[in-house]
C-alpha cells in the first residue's frame, strides 16, 4: 500500500478546466512515483470558488480519515477575489494549517503549503476592467501572512506565484477560460514543489517532528543515516548527469560530523535570525530547516563559487526566501546583524587580532534569547590538535579551502573573551568518532 496523500485548496487544486491528471497535485504524486516514493493520487477537498472558510466546512463535509503521509494546502485567492481582507484570511488559513497538521497525524514536517498564483496577469483579468496591480499587492499581502503562519509552524512554503506572474498570460499556460491554469502550468508548480515534498517524504515517519517539535537526536553524534541522507539529497545536481560532489561531500560530512546536530540544538528554542559566519554551501540552512527551525538565516563566506552554488541549491529546495547568500572575506570585517550568530569552524582561518575583534563583535550582536555558537580546533598540543592541523593545512592544498589556517584559539582565551563581554560560555568536546580536536563554544547573555 502507497503513502497517503490529502489535497485541500480551490479552483487551482480541483484543476478547473483540466483532467484530474493533469492537477498540479496529481502530476506531484506522478512525479514522486517517477522517483520510486510511492505516494498515492491525492484525496482530494477542493471545489471552484471556495475561500477559506467554505473549504473549513467542506472538510468537515468529507471527514477525511488520517493520518496522511502528505497533506498539501492552497487556498485564498477567492478571499482576495470577494474583497475579504487579509486579517480574517490569516485568521482562517492558521486554522486551516492546524487540521492540515492533524491531518498529517500532528507532524508540521509533513505538511506543504502552495503560494496563491496571481489571476491579474490573465486575460480574464484584463477583461474585468480590474487592476492588476492593486491584485498583485492584495495577493503578496495574502502570501505574506500565509508564509509567516507557516514559518512559525515549521511548515514548507512553496512560492508559485513568480512564476504565475512571468508566463501566466501565455496562452499556452491557460485553460479555455482564460483565467486557470492549464496542465502545463500545473506542471510548473508541481515542479518546484517536487524537491520540498521529496525532502518532507524522505523522513521516515518516526522521525518526523510532530507538533512542531522535532524528534531527538543524539547532540553529540552525527546524523542518523536517514536524516542525512534527506538533507544531502538537496546537493544532489539538477541534471541527472550533473557533478555529484556537493552531494557526496555533505552525506559524507552529516554521516561522520556531530557538528550540527550540536548546532541545532544549542539554537533550538530561538527565534532570532542567524548569522552563519563561514557557511560554506549553506549546509546549517539545510538542517535548521529539517529540524523544523524557521528563523531568517544570512550566510557569508569568502568563496564566491560556493555561494553561488549554495544560493542556487537552495532556491531550488525551495527554502531561499527567508535566507540570504552574501560573499564576504572576514578577515576585512562582517555585517552589521542582531540575532544569534555561528562561528562554525572559521576562527583559525582569523589572526589573533582578527579574532579578538570577532568574538567582541559578535557577542555585541546577541539580542535577549540569542546565542553565540562557535565550533573551532583548539590550540593545545594533544594529538587531537596536531590532526586538526594537518587535516585543515590538507584542506586547503586539496583546493576545498582557500585560506590556510592561521592560528587556532585556545580555551583560556576564549573563555575569557567571552565573559569579558558579559556572556555565559559552556565548553564540550564535539569531535564524536573523528580523530579532531573540536569543541562546541555556547554562549549567551547571562
Amino acid at each position: 500500500m502507497g503513502l497517503r496523500y490529502l489535497a485541500l485548496g480551490d479552483s487551482y487544486t480541483i484543476g478547473e478546466g483540466v483532467a484530474a491528471e493533469g492537477r498540479w497535485p496529481h502530476r506531484l504524486a506522478a512525479m514522486l512515483r517517477a522517483e520510486g516514493i510511492a505516494l498515492e493520487d491525492p484525496q482530494t477537498i477542493a471545489a471552484t470558488g471556495w475561500t477559506t472558510d467554505e473549504l473549513d466546512a467542506a472538510i468537515d463535509a468529507a471527514a477525511p480519515r488520517g493520518p496522511f503521509d502528505l497533506v498539501s494546502l492552497l487556498v485564498g485567492v477567492n478571499n482576495q477575489y470577494r474583497g475579504r481582507d487579509v486579517e480574517g484570511y490569516a485568521h482562517e488559513f492558521a486554522a486551516l494549517l492546524e487540521r492540515g497538521i492533524g491531518f498529517a497525524g500532528d507532524r508540521p514536517g509533513r505538511v506543504l503549503v502552495l503560494s496563491i498564483p496571481d489571476w491579474g496577469v490573465t486575460p480574464y483579468a484584463a477583461a474585468s476592467g480590474r487592476d492588476p496591480g492593486a491584485i498583485a499587492r492584495e495577493l503578496d499581502a495574502h502570501n505574506a501572512a500565509a508564509r509567516a503562519i507557516c514559518e512559525a509552524r515549521g511548515v514548507a512554503f512553496v512560492d508559485i506565484t513568480p512564476v504565475s506572474r512571468e508566463r501566466g498570460a501565455e496562452a499556452g499556460m491557460l485553460a479555455e477560460d482564460g483565467l486557470h491554469p492549464s496542465s502545463t502550468m500545473y506542471a510548473e508548480w508541481a515542479g518546484l514543489a517536487l524537491p520540498v515534498a521529496r525532502r518532507l517524504l524522505e523522513m521516515p515517519a518516526d522521525t518526523v517532528a510532530k507538533d512542531n517539535a522535532p524528534a531527538r537526536r543524539s547532540a553529540d553524534a552525527p546524523f542518523p543515516p536517514d536524516e542525512a541522507r534527506a538533507i544531502a539529497r538537496a546537493f544532489l545536481p539538477a541534471r541527472v548527469y550533473g557533478n555529484r560532489y556537493d552531494y557526496y561531500y555533505t552525506l559524507s560530512k552529516l554521516r561522520t560530523d556531530p557538528l550540527y546536530p550540536g548546532v541545532l540544538e544549542a539554537l533550538r528554542g530561538t527565534r532570532a535570525p542567524v548569522l552563519d559566519l563561514g557557511c560554506g554551501l549553506g549546509l546549517l540552512l539545510h538542517a535548521l530547516r529539517l529540524d523544523g527551525q524557521s528563523m531568517p538565516w544570512h550566510g557569508v563566506d569568502i568563496d564566491a563559487d560556493k555561494i553561488r552554488r549554495g544560493r542556487a541549491i537552495a532556491e531550488r529546495n525551495a527554502i531561499a526566501d527567508s535566507a540570504r547568500f552574501e560573499v564576504v572575506d572576514l578577515a576585512d570585517g562582517w555585517p552589521s546583524h542582531q540575532g544569534s550568530v555561528a562561528i562554525l569552524d572559521v576562527l583559525q582561518y582569523l589572526d589573533a587580532e582578527a579574532q579578538a575583534r570577532l568574538l567582541a563583535d559578535t557577542a555585541a550582536m546577541l539580542v535577549p534569547g540569542a546565542k553565540l555558537v562557535i565550533r573551532s580546533g583548539l590550540g593545545d598540543d594533544t594529538r587531537r590538535g596536531r590532526t586538526t592541523r594537518i587535516t585543515d593545512r590538507l584542506a586547503h592544498l586539496a583546493g576545498w579551502m582557500q585560506e590556510v589556517p592561521k592560528r587556532y584559539p585556545t580555551r583560556a582565551e576564549l573563555e575569557s573573551a567571552l565573559t569579558a563581554a558579559g556572556l555565559a560560555v559552556e565548553f564540550r568536546p564535539l569531535y564524536g568518532n573523528t580523530p579532531f580536536n573540536n569543541w562546541l563554544i555556547v554562549a549567551q547573555r547571562d
